[in-house]
């Protein structure tokens, strides 16, 4: 996982998965972790990729289900 510094936040970016580029356009994102803490960005970046993850699986099951 890669997190860096932007202005004074600490932002996480990562390549958005193949799996799940039929509900994500982007092929890099970019998510600000909201704090100018080294430590604090670190355990925030799996948090928020974890979150992440879990939204695409969800937009990817809502697709399954209404068969689009």
């Amino acid at each position: 996982m890669t997190v860096l510094m932007r202005s004074r936040t600490f932002c996480l970016v990562r390549r958005v998965p193949l799996r799940y580029r039929p509900v994500e356009r982007r092929e890099r994102i970019w998510i600000s972790l909201h704090t100018d803490s080294p430590s604090d960005a670190g355990r925030k970046a799996s948090l928020a990729w974890e979150t992440m993850i879990q939204a695409w699986e969800a937009r990817l099951n809502k697709g399954r289900k209404t068969g689009t």
